[in-house]
C-alpha cells in the first residue's frame, strides 16, 4: 500500500508550513501519527462527549478512566474514579449509557 504525506514548503519571500498529523494511503484511508484528532459531530466539527457517570453534568475526559471487566469507564476527573470504585453498581446504568454513546461515535 503506497502512502503520501504532506510536508512543509518554504519559498523565497513566502513561508508556508503545512503540518499533517496523518498520512493518507492511495485507498483513501488515514494512518494516525499518534496525534489526537478532533472528534466530528452532527452540530459542527466537534462531537459532544458523553457525561461522567459520577458528575452527571460534566463531560468525560478520555484520558481519565478505570478499567473494568467490561471495558473502560471514563470520568471527568480523577476524584470520580474513587467514588465509582466505592459503589460501581450505583453507576451501572450511567456507565451503560456512556458505552452506548461512545460506540455510536465510531
Amino acid at each position: 500500500m503506497r502512502k503520501t504525506c504532506a510536508i512543509g514548503l518554504v519559498a523565497p519571500g513566502i513561508s508556508l508550513v503545512v503540518g499533517v498529523g496523518a498520512c493518507a494511503s492511495r485507498e483513501g484511508g488515514i494512518e494516525s501519527s499518534g496525534a489526537v484528532a478532533p472528534t466530528p459531530t452532527a452540530a459542527g466539527n466537534r462531537m459532544e462527549l458523553p457525561k461522567c457517570p459520577v458528575m452527571e453534568n460534566e463531560p468525560i475526559d478520555l484520558a481519565i478512566y478505570t478499567k473494568t471487566n467490561e471495558g473502560r469507564v471514563y470520568f471527568c476527573c480523577k476524584d470520580c474514579i474513587a467514588k465509582y470504585k466505592a459503589n460501581p453498581a450505583k453507576y451501572a446504568e450511567k456507565v451503560a449509557a456512556q458505552r452506548q454513546a461512545l460506540s455510536e461515535q465510531h
